[in-house]
């Protein structure tokens, strides 16, 4: 719907809200609530995704070096965990200060994450199927299917991405 008003570029929050107007003109102000709205959610959505993101790279970084995690221990008994949270939130509020566009940051983040999606399903659905590193909890046929149905979908859109992109 957007693509036939012509909306093809969106590159800041505003633009998507001024992109919705169109589309709610059932009663007056309408416009003016959906950007309300949006802005509402756009706000909501950051002050979720700043602690769950901080704190879940925090939770793999700990875990993977050895090291005590957890929001249930005091800061001198989580250090290094609570360091990768502060550095995260850091980090973030860097790129906002030097001006990287927060919607292109998600675009790039959500491609990265379908390209890379590709062969963690391949390694998990190996994984998955060996009876020596997974004894009796094996996966089944049936879950083995899934996840090959789902690694060919992953790779048919990353490759329809990739020719997209080739062709113009």
């Amino acid at each position: 719907m957007l693509h036939n008003a012509h909306v093809t570029t969106i590159s800041t929050a505003a633009d998507a809200a001024k992109a919705l107007q169109p589309l709610v003109r059932t009663f007056p102000h309408s416009g003016e609530i959906a950007q309300g709205l949006f802005a509402l959610g756009i706000v909501s959505l950051g002050m979720l995704a700043i602690p769950v993101l901080a704190g879940s790279t925090a939770y793999a970084l700990a875990e993977t070096r050895g090291k005590r995690e957890g929001l249930d221990l005091r800061p001198r008994q989580g250090r290094y965990f609570y360091w990768i949270i502060a550095a995260s939130m850091l980090i973030g509020l860097c790129l906002n200060l030097i001006g990287v566009n927060p919607i292109q940051a998600l675009v790039f983040a959500a491609v990265f994450n379908g390209i890379t999606a590709v062969p963690l399903i391949w390694f998990i659905n190996r994984i998955a199927a060996r009876p020596d590193t997974m004894g009796t909890a094996r996966s089944g046929w049936l879950s083995r299917t899934v996840l090959a149905l789902t690694l060919l979908g992953m790779a048919g859109s990353v490759l329809a991405m990739l020719l997209c992109y080739l062709k113009g």
